[in-house]
């Protein structure tokens, strides 16, 4: 399968990254951008078939809650492939809002991402549940509205 995979961020694994792209012929296919400017960022998660998001547990037993960046390619209406850990199943719903897949599952990883590159239709189903569900519970307004009706009959 045809594929250019874009890396973005900084972190100790850059250098190992990189060893690893050359070591398997990838240089033309993965690309690491680094760090990017939020509009940047932006930019891509728009122009992005799918957002892959394979998170781990450090070795200090970190993880992430749920990831602002999957927020984001939610409300610009890019499909997701994520990780079943900590607070994302909460917002990457299986088949409903993406794609889930455990952690370390490298297959399922992959099979998750060709099935989503080989069915547009999935991708589009997947992004606009995706969008639907970030304005339905991180719109600001909205919270904001809510927070106040509740502050309000609390007698605050």
């Amino acid at each position: 399968m045809r594929f250019r995979c874009v890396l973005v961020g900084e972190g100790p694994e850059w250098a190992r990254l990189e060893r690893q792209i050359h070591a398997l012929g990838l240089a033309g296919r993965v690309e690491l951008a680094g760090r990017l400017p939020h509009r940047e960022l932006v930019t891509l998660l728009r122009s992005a078939a799918l957002l892959a998001h394979p998170s781990v547990v450090d070795r200090r037993g970190s993880m992430d809650g749920i990831p602002n960046l999957i927020l984001e390619a939610f409300a610009v209406e890019t499909p997701v492939v994520a990780t079943r850990l900590s607070g994302i199943p909460e917002v990457v719903m299986a088949e409903q809002t993406g794609l889930l897949v455990e952690p370390g599952d490298v297959d399922g990883l992959a099979d998750a991402l060709a099935r989503v590159l080989r069915d547009p239709a999935l991708g589009r189903k997947l992004g606009a549940a995706a969008r639907a569900l970030v304005v339905e519970r991180f719109d600001l307004g909205r919270n904001v509205e809510r927070l106040a009706g509740l502050l309000a009959g609390a007698g605050a």
